[in-house]
């Protein structure tokens, strides 16, 4: 920058630039390499953020097909022991019995699935 450039543009109050042509250019081609460069970088975290987006999908949809799988597994297991075991065999319906603990004179009301302290005389 000239001493007599700077000392014109004072005296003309801005008529003449201050700046001569080579150093405009040069300035504005570095706010351009800068902005590219910011642009460059927001791209590429926008990417990265993209990419870590995806692969928490694809980890979310491995996950789900193990699950279906597993879930298949375990149904097919549940039912081979099905097919393997006998059915349980059913309690009684619930009604007065001859009391189990050993009262012989007694009878005792089972509720269709344990016995209840009721008792009542053997008829």
């Amino acid at each position: 920058m000239g001493l007599i450039r700077k000392s014109m543009s004072l005296s003309t109050l801005g008529v003449v630039d201050f700046r001569s042509d080579k150093e405009r250019i040069a300035r504005s081609s570095r706010r351009t390499d800068k902005a590219v460069r910011a642009q460059t970088k927001a791209q590429a975290e926008q990417h990265a953020a993209q990419m870590q987006a995806v692969a928490a999908q694809a980890q979310a949809q491995l996950a789900a097909t193990s699950q279906i799988q597993n879930a298949a597994t375990h149904q097919s297991q549940i039912a081979a022991l099905q097919q393997a075991t006998p059915p349980a065999r059913q309690a009684p319906p619930a009604g007065w019995y001859a009391d189990p603990q050993g009262a012989e004179s007694l009878m005792r009301w089972f509720d269709g699935a344990q016995w209840t302290e009721h008792t009542q005389p053997r008829q």
